[in-house]
């Protein structure tokens, strides 16, 4: 995963596809790449999360991702 400056949660469509990740009907938002391209974003999924920070504590949740097409990661975590 990455930690980037994008505001959703991105995952990769291959992702949803190999893992057969159901889907969740939400409103589909308008996403583009930094060089205004846009990213055609085919729907949504919720994805259960966990992160642990130094102090040993724990957080865990599901997540909105959206899916799309993009190289080289399997998810974008976006700033929520």
């Amino acid at each position: 995963m990455l930690d980037s400056r994008v505001e959703i949660n991105l995952i990769n469509q291959r992702v949803i596809k190999e893992y057969k990740l159901a889907t969740k009907v939400v409103p589909i938002p308008t996403a583009k790449f930094l060089n205004e391209n846009k990213i055609t974003i085919y729907g949504a999924c919720m994805i259960a999360s966990s992160a642990v920070d130094r102090a040993g504590n724990n957080r865990a949740r599901e997540q909105l991702f959206f899916g799309a097409d993009f190289i080289l990661y399997d998810a974008i975590l976006g700033m929520l």
